[in-house]
């Protein structure tokens, strides 16, 4: 296209305005996140503050932030009324996560072992297709089966099996055809990715948040560290592959100790392996209500909420804006900075971190100007 007169050069440059704001409100989700990583930095004293600089509010609710869901409600709670003797974490979410989502590791592995090229279904098709299966294995054969006598690498080919043989438009391959390959597909998902470092990574901040708790606890008067996971036995090797097993005093699986969380039973045998520390200064950290909280509030522990994606629950601070919402929206966010969380539903009540090192303000460590600071998030990097 060759522009011959001002009125088609003026038309192009107008066009090229158009799609570079079309780019720029694209974007605008993760603009936003990192505004509101500079109020979570602040959390104790950002209403002080000036509020950080928001798009306007649109028709669409997943474009704005939302409010704490109608049954979550924030108190004044105490994070640490009882110095520690005992802390444990969870650990899947709350200190690793896979390194890409399960699906694209089941994709990329039946693709690795095909000896032809075939179109393979979305990675959300096999994710879809692995928790049920995962689920259905849970429920049936509960603790990687150590409660129904099958071994836990059994009770993952079975996962492995149900997993392909109900992924939805896997078309291409018939029934023998996937027998035939299960084995090879087995190995390589089950010895040579899960297994390893391969197929995790660490959270951000996990590092340095076990080793100031590490510090302080071989320094003298620090809490023993630990882990209750519903996991298989492969977890040691996981966390010692990931540089982290040497912070714990001990780890305990779901497979080991023959329990899972919520039961507190498995927290149970974790005090018992911390020789027994008063129960009032024992605290649990996981991501899940229904796991980590409601069992560690079971066993008489102390629950304290690893909750990352805390934007889905911010208050809309766009709403400010609005003169007669601006009294009740300042009130709600003076709320919501507050630490204690209750679940209406059930009155469980617990202490809610946004971020894994959020533990060591709540502690009262000062802060450390050496401490590496995340600058880029990309959101949904690891999703299908």
């Amino acid at each position: 296209l060759i522009l011959t007169n001002k009125s088609s050069i003026l038309l192009m440059i107008i066009i090229l305005l158009f799609l570079c704001n079309s780019l720029v409100t694209s974007y605008s989700p993760i603009l936003r996140y990192n505004n509101k990583i500079k109020v979570k930095i602040n959390r104790l004293n950002c209403i002080d503050k000036k509020k950080p600089t928001l798009e306007p509010a649109t028709s669409n609710p997943d474009d704005v932030w939302r409010t704490i869901p109608n049954n979550i409600e924030s108190i004044d709670l105490k994070p640490f009324p009882i110095k520690p003797q005992l802390i444990t974490f969870d650990v899947y979410h709350t200190l690793i996560e896979p390194s890409q989502s399960i699906g694209r590791w089941y994709r990329e592995a039946l693709h690795s072992v095909c000896d032809m090229s075939i179109r393979l279904p979305r990675p959300a098709q096999f994710t879809s297709a692995f928790n049920k299966a995962y689920s259905y294995m849970s429920k049936t054969h509960p603790c990687f089966g150590s409660n129904t006598n099958i071994t836990s690498k059994e009770w993952w080919y079975e996962v492995v099996k149900l997993t392909y043989s109900s992924t939805t438009d896997l078309n291409q391959l018939d029934k023998n055809e996937l027998e035939y390959l299960l084995p090879k597909v087995f190995n390589l998902l089950y010895n040579d990715i899960f297994s390893t470092s391969e197929g995790w990574m660490l959270k951000e901040n996990t590092i340095y948040t076990l080793t100031k708790l590490s510090e302080w606890r071989d320094q003298g008067g620090g809490p023993r560290l630990g882990v209750i996971s519903n996991f298989d036995i492969r977890l040691h090797q996981i966390l010692k592959e990931l540089d982290i097993s040497k912070y714990f005093d001990f780890i305990v699986t779901s497979e080991e100790a023959k329990s899972e969380k919520p039961n507190k039973e498995i927290f149970e045998l974790a005090i018992k392996l911390s020789n027994n520390p008063s129960i009032n200064s024992c605290y649990h950290i996981g991501d899940s209500i229904d796991n980590d909280i409601a069992g560690a509030i079971a066993a008489g522990i102390n629950p304290i909420r690893f909750h990352e994606k805390f934007d889905e629950d911010f208050p809309d601070w766009s709403q400010i804006d609005l003169p007669d919402a601006a009294d009740k929206s300042q009130r709600n966010a003076a709320k919501f900075f507050q630490w204690g969380r209750k679940d209406t539903t059930n009155d469980l009540q617990w202490i809610e971190i946004w971020s894994l090192d959020d533990i060591l303000t709540l502690l009262g460590f000062p802060d450390d100007p050496d401490k590496p600071i995340a600058t880029t998030y990309i959101r949904g990097c690891l999703d299908d």
